[in-house]
């Protein structure tokens, strides 16, 4: 968010794609039933993504979705 708001929208797009990676292969799916002694961690790590996409002006791409954020 720190690159968007300095113009760096490259490199904004960048984090962005990299921790929407990050979040679908390290955290716990919410069908799991069971998101792990870190639920506080996942919440705020997928409030802060979502936050992320809406500087874009995208639609947040949703716990199970893999698409990338680079246009």
């Amino acid at each position: 968010m720190a690159q968007c708001k300095l113009q760096r929208l490259e490199a904004a797009r960048n984090a962005l794609s990299q921790c929407a990676e990050i979040i679908e292969k390290k955290l716990p799916k919410p069908e799991s039933g069971d998101l792990g002694g870190d639920w506080r961690d996942w919440i705020i790590a997928h409030a802060l993504l979502t936050e992320a996409e809406n500087l874009f002006g995208a639609a947040p791409a949703g716990p199970n979705s893999s698409r990338s954020i680079n246009k």
